[in-house]
């Protein structure tokens, strides 16, 4: 069984030496804490530069970082027997690789690594600090202690490096992934976000997608539950099923793993008509895709009706949607044949209109389901088939 090389707030930090860099050791000799920051100094002198490889040689005395500060290199001596202390809103710029054998203490503030991280220390703290992988070329994160630490864990991690960061070993982030740009090469090694393997990025997730009237608009409402390297949507809209036109484009959120809303206002309405609207969802990469199509009767009033889902039968998803004549509270539920709820796709009060619910249903077994519409006065059913 692999242990878990958990991504902590520490996860990252050593440099690439440069022959010309200078190495500056900080060590403690007496018998109070050595303190980095706009006014100390280090040992043998001077504060670290963007060119400095920075050795914490072994000693018994605690150090404390509570300034930014930019170094070559960082290396945590494995005779350092103290804690060294992130303390404040700090900042700290590694340009090359981070070799560790301690175990630092982090409080709330940001780490850039720009080079390769070595983690030989079973022990570092997890706080708050946000550890970035930032680095122009590829960088690896990886361990050569025997045995391979197996409790150590980053609180967020961030992937912001337009080539690939690899993992060497097993990782865990605590709080948080953020896939910025590039690619995470898991290389047969585990990632775990929250307590959940990770298995890569997942889509661009349209949860919902709606349209109503308001006086002489329509204004459109969409829900994403996930997102990966998206680029923003397209508004497209055709009218008595004429062409469609591009009316404007919304920047997407790049990268997220929390529902994002979304809203557009169609103040161009000249006439009565069916008014149709979809949404062309561009990746970073210029690959898209469309969404669903949901039709406005502008002019005319609207019924109370919950259509037959589109397809029938489906497998995984399809699509239910409904027309609501008046704001209210609506739930919209799906059950299976024995009455069991399956899911509640929405609960709540919403404004009328034209509505649209995307319902995946990947890991139900094949079968059919009952969808049901809830409004104060109104209910309506229908049945749909989930054929795999």
């Amino acid at each position: 069984m692999k242990k878990v090389f958990t991504i902590s707030l520490f996860f990252m930090l050593m440099v690439s030496i440069s022959i010309f860099a200078v190495t500056k050791t900080l060590k403690s000799g007496g018998s109070s804490s050595i303190n980095w920051n706009n006014g100390g100094s280090w040992t043998p002198s001077g504060v670290p530069t963007a060119s400095d490889d920075v050795v914490i040689a072994a000693g018994s005395n605690s150090l404390t970082i509570d300034a930014s500060a930019v170094c070559a290199s960082f290396t945590v001596d494995a005779g350092y027997s103290r804690t060294i202390a992130f303390s404040g809103a700090f900042t700290l710029t590694v340009n090359g690789n981070w070799t560790n054998s301690g175990a630092p203490t982090l409080g709330s503030g940001s780490i850039l690594i720009g080079g390769n991280f070595t983690n030989n220390n079973a022990s570092l703290d997890v706080q708050t600090t946000e550890f970035t992988f930032n680095g122009t070329s590829d960088q690896t994160i990886s361990s050569t202690a025997d045995p391979v630490p197996g409790t150590n864990t980053f609180g967020k991690l961030t992937i912001d490096n337009p080539g690939f960061v690899t993992l060497l070993l097993d990782v865990e982030a605590k709080i948080s992934f953020t896939l910025t740009q590039g690619e995470l090469v898991l290389n047969g090694n585990l990632l775990y976000v929250n307590g959940v393997e990770y298995t890569g990025p997942l889509p661009v997730e349209l949860v919902s997608f709606s349209a109503r009237i308001s006086y002489t608009e329509i204004i459109l409402n969409w829900l994403t539950a996930t997102e990966v390297n998206n680029y923003g949507f397209e508004v497209q809209r055709s009218v008595n099923a004429d062409n469609w036109e591009v009316l404007d484009f919304v920047e997407g959120h790049g990268n997220s793993n929390s529902p994002k809303e979304y809203n557009f206002i169609d103040s161009e309405i000249n006439s009565a008509g069916i008014y149709s609207y979809r949404l062309k969802q561009i990746d970073n990469d210029g690959s898209y895709e469309f969404s669903k199509t949901i039709e406005v009767n502008f002019g005319s009033p609207i019924s109370f009706e919950l259509s037959q889902n589109y397809p029938n039968p489906f497998n995984p998803s399809t699509t239910i949607s409904f027309t609501l004549p008046q704001s209210g509270n609506v739930a919209l539920k799906v059950f299976n044949l024995i009455g069991e709820e399956v899911v509640t796709l929405t609960d709540g009060f919403i404004e009328a209109g034209i509505y649209a619910f995307d319902f995946n249903a990947e890991g139900l077994p094949s079968g059919m389901y009952i969808y049901q519409l809830n409004t104060p006065g109104k209910t309506q059913v229908r049945k749909m088939i989930l054929m795999k």
